[in-house]
């Protein structure tokens, strides 16, 4: 019955009492061995790196939305406010054209979507 090269209760030939790392890396090469390691942990990497990617886009996205949100909302204050201001304006003028002066103050654009 013929052994195998990789049998670790092969005792034959040059390769007894070898540990089986060893036998893989005398039977195929030792730079074949080593861009098989980092072809393994360079994926292996990749992989994880990705999850943190997607973890972080996610997280890009909620902030946009809250940004968004928090966009609309001083938009909102802020006509709010020069429409008191406008108001104050008009009652503080003396004249006709200085309350319309007043009553053309420009109010900001809603947000972009």
């Amino acid at each position: 019955m013929p052994h195998s090269l990789f049998d670790p209760a092969s005792s034959v030939g040059p390769m007894n009492g070898m540990p089986l790392w060893a036998k893989v890396t005398s039977f195929l090469g030792f730079p074949v061995v080593v861009a098989s390691t980092l072809l393994w942990v360079f994926t292996d990497q990749i992989r994880s790196e990705r999850v943190l990617l997607s973890e972080h886009t996610e997280t890009m996205k909620s902030h946009s939305a809250l940004t968004v949100q928090q966009y609309s909302y001083q938009v909102a204050i802020s006509a709010a406010s020069l429409r008191t201001l406008s108001q104050i304006c008009a009652n503080g003028a003396r004249t006709k054209e200085d309350r319309e002066a007043c009553a053309t103050v420009v109010l900001p654009q809603a947000p972009l979507r």
